[in-house]
């Protein structure tokens, strides 16, 4: 019985068996301020002169559409640049000029896209929440800058005049939250979505109550993780929406405490960004092969296909390489799917 005993040992043992790296404890500003110059100017994206990004560029149609605020204000807080921060106060200021009594938004569909039918109470609280979660993100990113809470300017003021409104807000998406998890059960990039709003918006508010529910989506996305790493979409796997999942999770990660909870959410995320890499091809295409969800005549939104989400990826590799002690093992693949697509 001794050799099967030595053999088992020296299995356990080989050092071929790299090590699962650990994610380190970093704010959301901190892995911020080491991305990329290129990357963080790349991803921020002009607003209109009234603040309206997006879709509602064009005349307002839900607030769902002003999500790239988040990367606006990294780009502000980055680049300390005041006048990103007017227009970040902006494009706030817009958003909750539409926010109803109840702490809902005003849906306004184009008449191009009227032949789509009403939006369901699913959609307007999905559609909420995704702006829930760029607006925790901005607000936290803000708040933990020395350099912003220095300034004195208008669009500062602006912003810090706002918390009434997202409290608003937070109470009405708490009353959403069973219609949330009923729409949002099989697809578990949109629980990281809504465990990140309610975290992020309960720990800025210090609302413990939609802190509790971030807790229970985050909970209920890991369940929905496969044994083979990735984040499961309508009970199978998307090389896509596991990107937006990994870089949803590395954002909540950033403002979770210490403690069992964080730990096996930073555990989850290493495994789902190693089933990742086996989706990109040498070239730095992600493969769709096999997807349940984004593929050729795949799902689409608002009557067009959907494309990859290629810098949702491109990002998360990005913050693993900044949150891990191997860097190596994932900035190189950041960078091969840039090379790629941009």
């Amino acid at each position: 019985m001794l050799l099967p005993a030595v053999f088992f040992f020296l299995i356990q043992c080989s050092p071929t068996q790299a090590p699962v790296p650990e994610l380190r404890e970093l704010s959301l500003l901190s892995v911020v301020e080491q991305l990329p110059p290129e990357l963080v100017n790349g991803l921020a994206k002009a607003p209109a002169a009234n603040g309206a990004l997006g879709l509602n560029k064009d005349g307002y149609f839900h607030v769902r559409f002003q999500i790239s605020l988040a990367a606006n204000a990294a780009y502000a807080v980055y680049f300390t640049e005041p006048t990103a921060v007017e227009s970040v106060a902006k494009s706030i200021a817009y958003s909750f000029t539409h926010q109803k009594p109840a702490g809902d938004f005003e849906i306004q569909v184009p008449a191009s896209l009227q032949s789509f039918g009403t939006p369901s109470p699913a959609d307007l609280a999905s559609g909420t929440a995704f702006f829930g979660s760029a607006l925790a993100s901005t607000l936290h990113l803000l708040d933990q800058s020395a350099w912003f809470k220095s300034l004195s300017q208008p669009g500062k003021q602006v912003i810090d005049s706002q918390r009434q409104s997202v409290q608003r807000m937070t109470d009405w998406l708490k009353s959403q939250s069973e219609v949330l998890k009923q729409a949002d059960h099989r697809a578990a990039n949109r629980l990281l979505w809504d465990a990140h709003c309610f975290f992020g918006l309960g720990v800025y508010l210090e609302d413990a109550t939609s802190k509790e529910l971030g807790e229970e989506f985050l909970r209920a996305a890991l369940q929905r993780q496969a044994s083979a790493g990735y984040f499961t979409e309508n009970e199978g796997f998307d090389s896509s929406y596991n990107g937006v999942s990994l870089l949803m999770g590395l954002q909540l990660y950033t403002l979770l405490p210490p403690g069992q909870l964080k730990r096996d959410l930073g555990a989850a995320l290493v495994r789902a960004a190693e089933w990742q890499k086996s989706r990109i091809l040498p070239s730095g295409e992600i493969t769709t092969a096999g997807n349940t969800r984004v593929f050729p005549r795949g799902e689409q939104f608002l009557g067009a296909e959907k494309n990859v989400a290629w810098v949702d990826t491109v990002q998360a590799f990005y913050w693993l390489a900044i949150l891990t002690d191997s860097p190596e093992a994932y900035r190189g693949f950041a960078e091969k799917i840039r090379s790629y697509y941009e």
